[in-house]
């Protein structure tokens, strides 16, 4: 029997239940809308807009609020 401090033990007996989820990346065509909206509508996308991009993309509304907030401090640092 092996002891339950060996590093062959611990590594079998891993419990993968509170691993957290991979991230999802934006895919290039949902990149690719957000940018024309970005460039062409506004900087500032309000709720109903966020809601309705995401329902078109398959994205969340959290994750274009905040694709538009990265890309707006990209814009700002560069």
């Amino acid at each position: 029997m092996k002891a339950k401090n060996s590093i062959s033990y611990l590594l079998n007996n891993i419990d993968d239940s509170s691993a957290k989820p991979l991230r999802k990346r934006i895919g290039e065509h949902q990149a690719k809308a957000l940018r024309a909206i970005f460039e062409s509508v506004t900087q500032f996308p309000n709720r109903y807009l966020r809601e309705n991009l995401a329902e078109s993309l398959g994205l969340t509304p959290r994750t274009i609020q905040v694709w538009f907030q990265n890309r707006r401090q990209n814009l700002k640092c560069n």
